[in-house]
């Protein structure tokens, strides 16, 4: 499951495919918004795109819920504070994305697109029941924090350049986004070089040599690597 929630959340290497299962995937698309996809503090639901249907309850019943974090962090020993976050980038906050090529698709202020797997994914990590999925999920939570970790430092969720939404890319030419960036989603733990970060050096961003711990804490190693390959820190 890599499904890119914009659209995180289907194929890194391409995301008109639908963050891949890099759940953000941006772009399968154009979101119908006018679809009543339920409230969240008394505000209406707008996707980047449209969603699965089937996740859209269990999306609302993740975004109510305040129990996740601590049942999470108990079962699989991950941060708390890591886990909130990627909570926070995955269903509570709303993003400005591109879901395409070009100004006709910008969205401005949407909720990355539910989809089921990353619900299922999620329900299973609270019931301490991921088995052999609980790679996928670790890969998720490092995707979904260094994507916020970055867009927070001003990095784009996407680029809306053309180049960016061709099938075969160009990933040094400058047009890439915070979910390009972050390491492939549900793809597994560590981050390795031929691994979830096997697109950094193709972007001119350099690896740094480093041991992620089990409850993944230190995470800004990587952050701050990006950000300083792409000279913002």
């Amino acid at each position: 499951m890599d499904m890119d929630h914009a659209a995180p959340h289907g194929n890194q290497t391409q995301p008109g495919s639908a963050h891949q299962a890099n759940h953000e995937s941006p772009g399968l698309h154009g979101a119908d918004l006018s679809e009543n996809w339920g409230t969240h503090n008394g505000e209406p639901v707008n996707y980047a795109t449209k969603p699965d249907e089937k996740a859209v309850a269990e999306y609302a019943r993740i975004r109510a819920t305040t129990e996740d974090i601590p049942r999470i962090a108990e079962n699989y020993g991950i941060d708390p504070d890591i886990l909130q976050r990627a909570k926070n980038n995955l269903f509570l906050e709303k993003h400005d994305a591109y879901v395409g090529p070009g100004p006709e698709n910008f969205k401005k202020d949407v909720y990355f697109t539910a989809y089921e797997e990353i619900s299922m994914l999620w329900k299973r990590a609270e019931n301490g029941t991921l088995k052999d999925l609980e790679g996928a999920f670790h890969g998720l939570i490092i995707h979904e924090y260094i994507e916020s970790r970055l867009m927070e430092a001003g990095v784009p969720y996407t680029s809306g350049h053309p180049s960016a939404w061709e099938d075969i890319r160009d990933w040094s030419n400058g047009h890439i986004g915070a979910h390009d960036i972050a390491p492939l989603s549900l793809r597994g733990a560590p981050p390795t070089a031929r691994g979830t970060l096997v697109l950094w050096p193709k972007m001119g961003l350099d690896i740094p040599e480093f041991t992620l711990l089990p409850d993944l804490s230190n995470l800004d190693i990587l952050a701050d690597a990006a950000k300083k390959g792409l000279g913002i820190q």
